[in-house]
């Protein structure tokens, strides 16, 4: 997802590069020593590696939760109705997930608020 992402926005970017076979070998080294530092992140501080993947669940039900929500105002006819029910069985399941649903919001909205992008249309002619 890392490569895909890079060569999408930015196709000359480091991590989009690739092996002369074909491996994104910048981006699976990055997402290797990302592992690496939460392996030994979750062994000096003690925290539990399911707390981590409670936290990572959250993010991803959420993302469907949204993705249903999208579905039911969508579609029509039975469809609609799946993903009603689809709607409703993530809902449930993102309540259950209880203070670990927290921090897939947070993250939510930390990505909700926009950045400061100059509109290059909004700046005045260079005369």
């Amino acid at each position: 997802m890392l490569w895909a992402h890079a060569r999408h926005s930015h196709p000359q970017h480091h991590l989009a590069k690739l092996s002369s076979r074909g491996i994104p070998v910048n981006a699976t080294l990055l997402i290797a020593g990302i592992i690496c530092i939460s392996i030994l992140l979750e062994e000096f501080t003690h925290l539990d590696l399911a707390s981590f993947v409670k936290l990572a669940n959250g993010v991803f039900i959420l993302i469907y939760l949204l993705a249903m929500l999208s579905a039911w105002k969508l579609l029509s006819g039975i469809y609609k109705i799946l993903a009603g029910l689809s709607l409703m069985l993530c809902a449930l399941v993102f309540v259950c997930l209880g203070w670990s649903a927290s921090y897939a919001l947070i993250i939510f909205l930390a990505a909700a608020i926009p950045g400061k992008k100059k509109n290059p249309a909004s700046q005045p002619p260079v005369a």
